[in-house]
């Protein structure tokens, strides 16, 4: 069963994949483990309040375990994992392809749609600019292809950036085609690399758990991407400065506020298409990784800060209420928003003579006569009587915050004891079923969202 598919109150007996194993502090000083399990589905959390280095040593992140426990829908925190045991999962006895988050088209097809892409700039400089970072031979290619997109916010798992940036530059492909101005060339180019920095910024370790490199954490993706490109850009022969000025602005503001990291906001077109489509991937994604972790059997996900609130998901066909299904974009829609030709000229408007539209002969009101409606009112409309306002009653007193319930322990259940070396003394071989403390379904401390790009 996958975690989504989870009910408040089920007992787990899963394989699941160890996302990621924090040692964090208690507000009495002691030390504490926040484990987090997921699939492909979702993700699932729980907390260790004894025995942390045994366990901390048993667990390892990007292994698989099968675990043990009971599912619960905390009031406050939400899902989470009242765990009793694990032990390493046998190999043969699950599907890893079922741990794994990836992206929803095979990955062959989205390298397909960008080699498409790719192949439809015409601009000799950027087309250069592409095959330098881009082509299948060039090792920065390899990074791309496998790189997430994000520690958790949108598209967090092995491919992400590569799902990520073809489709805001596919979108970028398609606008360009419908609003005049646009150099497309130059804002496809752009948006196919503009998070290229992420390929520093972010790595995989141990499997799919995503972390921060020290150079993302001291420089940021947005200043990494720029220095690479701006070098990148500087090696190739007869473009200009203005060229690289207007491509490297693209980079530098795609995030569209100072304060979600940009260090300029967009001033140009093709600045403002590329935040914009950026900023609607990132939405979208949010809500595909919304919509999995979701409860079963819900239309609505958890509160999320991106939307600052609940996102509703229809019911699936079949149901009542349900909606048409949904169709995916078809090879000839793709084609059209990645077409090579530029965009053509909106049609020419019928020229209108100079003061038709000014206050002089050239317009006259219609006779009453020649109206078909009925005719208005003659009677003189008056002003509503005043009122005198309402008074305003004074706002209550701010009453604080009630303290979140106390938090009660319970035992593990009963008949799953700890079988590993150091409860027993026996000489067991290789990690055994552990069992935590009777506190590891105390909630954690809640985790900030990060900025939704």
């Amino acid at each position: 069963m996958p975690i989504r598919d989870l009910t408040d109150g089920s007992g787990c007996d899963l394989v699941l994949l160890v996302r990621s194993v924090e040692r964090r502090q208690r507000a009495n000083g002691d030390d504490f483990l926040k484990v987090t399990f997921a699939d492909r589905t979702g993700t699932l959390s729980t907390n260790v309040w004894d025995d942390v280095e045994q366990v901390e040593s048993l667990l390892a992140v990007g292994q698989s375990y099968r675990v043990y426990g009971k599912y619960e829908v905390h009031e406050r925190f939400g899902p989470q994992l009242r765990l009793e045991g694990f032990d390493p999962a046998a190999e043969g006895s699950y599907d890893p392809s079922e741990l794994r988050a990836g992206p929803p088209v095979p990955v062959a097809e989205l390298e397909r749609r960008l080699r498409e892409l790719v192949a439809s700039v015409q601009d000799p400089h950027m087309s250069a600019l592409l095959e330098a970072v881009l082509g299948e031979d060039t090792p920065t290619w390899a990074e791309y292809r496998i790189a997430p997109a994000a520690k958790r916010v949108h598209q967090a798992y092995r491919h992400g950036l590569l799902e990520h940036c073809l489709t805001v530059a596919e979108a970028v492909a398609g606008a360009a085609q419908v609003f005049p101005g646009i150099d497309r060339d130059l804002a496809v180019s752009a948006a196919l690399v503009h998070d290229f920095g992420k390929l520093e910024a972010y790595e995989l370790v141990e499997g799919d758990s995503v972390e921060l490199t020290d150079a993302g954490r001291l420089r940021g993706e947005i200043v990494l991407g720029y220095e690479r490109l701006h070098r990148e850009l500087d090696r190739i022969p007869g473009i200009s400065e203005q060229r690289k000025q207007e491509f490297l602005h693209i980079i530098l503001s795609h995030h569209g506020k100072l304060e979600h990291g940009s260090p300029v906001v967009p001033q140009t077109r093709e600045a403002f298409l590329v935040h914009t489509m950026d900023n609607l991937g990132g939405k979208l994604g949010i809500i595909d990784r919304l919509e999995q972790e979701r409860p079963a059997g819900s239309d609505w996900s958890g509160f999320d800060r991106a939307f600052s609130g609940s996102v509703y998901f229809p019911p699936a066909d079949g149901e009542e209420g349900a909606p048409a299904s949904r169709s995916s974009l078809s090879d000839a829609a793709v084609a059209s928003a990645t077409a090579a030709a530029a965009p053509t000229a909106p049609p020419a408007l019928p020229e209108v003579p100079r003061g038709a539209f000014e206050d002089s002969g050239a317009w006259q009101p219609p006779h009453p006569d020649e109206l078909d409606g009925p005719p208005l009112p003659t009677e003189t409309l008056t002003a509503p009587p005043e009122h005198e306002a309402s008074a305003v009653a004074a706002p209550e007193a701010q009453t604080a915050k009630p303290a979140p319930p106390e938090r009660t322990d319970i035992a593990p259940t009963a008949g799953r004891l700890p079988t590993s070396p150091q409860h027993t003394g026996a000489e067991t071989p290789g990690a055994q079923r552990r069992v935590p403390a009777a506190e590891a379904d105390r909630p954690g401390p809640a985790e900030p969202e990060p900025l939704p790009f």
